[in-house]
């Protein structure tokens, strides 16, 4: 939807809202100032962390909070394994005995093509985010450097993957969630330095409601007002 309005403040309010008794419908409970810390995050960061104790809902809530805003099938959930050390292991890298791209079972790479190919049409499209679960169990420096050049980016990008470059558009975002024990990777400042930290607590955990949306904005938004609204 490319929504129109006339005051910005009551714009973001109406979305904050929206998203708000939308995740509340879906059984997580959360003030106006978390939800609106959640979306200027992932709004302004082209990587936001959720950090936090095993069990407090890190993975849970990312899934949720798109599924609030209208794209849970925009999402691609991709389970970090330990020992990945390049890029090859996340999205896939060019055999040289067949001289073919070989694609990673993460489906990253028939993702991140589906994305290349919404760059091309003259749609508005909204955000889309791929959520790295249990980032550090390796270290993202390594399975994570192709994208680290573009972290500060604020126009498409080409990313030079298989056999022709990628655009990563400005619309595309990532979310990872990180437990801090002795099983994982601690991140670097250089990560630091490019990524959003949320860092969560237990919280509010309450039964599914019948939610009245008629009320609401209607959701999804195209990106470019959510980059305007949170950006």
């Amino acid at each position: 939807i490319n929504f129109s309005y006339k005051e910005e403040i009551l714009a973001q309010r109406s979305i904050i809202k929206s998203v708000k008794i939308r995740l509340a419908g879906l059984g997580r409970s959360m003030d106006d100032h978390e939800i609106a810390n959640l979306l200027i995050s992932t709004q302004q960061c082209f990587i936001t962390f959720f950090a936090g104790l095993p069990g407090v809902g890190k993975t849970s809530l990312c899934k949720l909070l798109t599924q609030a805003q209208g794209i849970e099938k925009r999402l691609l959930s991709i389970s970090v394994a330990r020992g990945w050390t390049s890029v090859k292991d996340m999205v896939g890298f060019h055999n040289p005995l067949n001289d073919r791209f070989q694609p990673a079972s993460t489906g990253m790479y028939e993702f991140l093509q589906a994305i290349d190919a919404e760059v091309k049409s003259e749609d508005l499209n909204p955000m889309a985010y791929i959520l790295l679960d249990e980032a550090n169990l390796s270290s993202i420096e390594h399975y994570w450097s192709a994208f680290m050049g573009i972290t500060d980016a604020t126009t498409n990008q080409n990313l030079a993957i298989g056999q022709k470059p990628l655009i990563i558009p400005r619309n595309l975002r990532f979310l990872a969630t990180i437990n801090y024990d002795g099983t994982t990777e601690p991140l670097s400042p250089r990560i630091l330095d490019r990524a959003g930290v949320v860092v969560m607590r237990p919280g509010d955990i309450t039964p599914h409601q019948s939610v009245d949306e008629s009320a609401l904005q209607a959701l999804p938004i195209c990106s470019e007002n959510m980059n305007t609204l949170f950006g």
